[in-house]
C-alpha cells in the first residue's frame, strides 16, 4: 500500500464499476487508485470524501495499520494537500501568484505541508520542486520589481530636472563634475 487512501479504498466493498459510478470516474481510473498507480485528483477526492468518507488528506499519508482502532487514524497529522506547481511552456507556473506577498504566502503552504513527517516520497518530491519554483519566480518578481523603481525614478520629471541642473552648475567646475559623475557610478545612478 502507497497511502492511507488507498488503503480505505480498498475496504470499500462496491465493484470498481459502481465506485466509478459514485465518484464520475471511469473504472479504469478507481483500478489505477487501488493499486497504488496513481491518486486521486482534488475533484475525485472530495468524491470518495461524499460517497466512501475518505478523507483527502489520507491520499498524502503513509498507510496506518489496518489492525489498528478507527480513532487511532484521526489522531495523526492532517496535511493540507498542496497541488505542485504545473508549469506553462515557458517555465513558469500556469496559476503563478501575481504579487510578492502571495508568492511568500504559497512558499510557507509549501513549506508547512513539507514539514510533515508522514508524506510518502513522491508528495515530498512534488513539494520541493513547487518550492524550487516558487523561490525561482519569486526571485524574479524581486528583480522585476527593482527595476520598475528604478525606472520610475530614472524618468520622474523632478529627477529630470534635478540632473540637468546639476548638469549645468558642475559644468563650470570639471573637477567637482568627475567627483560627482565618480559618486553617482557607485550608486549606479
Amino acid at each position: 500500500m502507497r497511502s492511507e487512501g488507498q488503503r480505505l479504498l480498498c475496504e470499500v466493498k462496491q465493484s470498481l464499476g459502481e465506485i466509478a459510478y459514485n465518484c464520475g470516474v471511469t473504472k479504469q481510473a478507481v483500478a489505477e487508485w487501488k493499486l497504488g498507480r496513481k491518486s486521486p485528483g482534488s475533484t475525485s477526492r472530495a468524491a470518495l470524501w461524499s460517497a466512501y468518507e475518505i478523507p483527502a488528506p489520507t491520499w498524502a499519508r503513509m498507510p496506518s495499520d489496518p489492525n489498528a482502532p478507527e480513532h487511532a487514524s484521526s489522531t495523526r497529522t492532517v496535511v493540507a494537500h498542496v497541488e505542485p506547481v504545473v508549469t506553462n511552456g515557458n517555465g513558469h507556473p500556469a496559476s503563478s501568484p501575481s504579487s510578492l506577498d502571495q508568492a511568500g504566502q504559497l512558499l510557507a503552504k509549501i513549506r508547512s505541508a513539507a514539514s510533515a513527517g508522514d508524506l510518502l516520497p513522491t508528495d515530498r518530491v512534488r513539494l520541493a520542486d513547487s518550492e524550487t519554483k516558487i523561490l525561482a519566480l519569486q526571485h524574479r518578481m524581486q528583480k522585476e520589481v527593482d527595476l520598475l523603481e528604478d525606472r520610475i525614478v530614472r524618468e520622474h520629471p523632478t529627477w529630470r530636472r534635478i540632473r540637468e541642473t546639476l548638469s549645468l552648475v558642475l559644468s563650470r567646475h570639471p573637477i567637482a563634475a568627475a567627483e560627482v559623475a565618480d559618486a553617482l557610478d557607485k550608486l549606479g545612478v
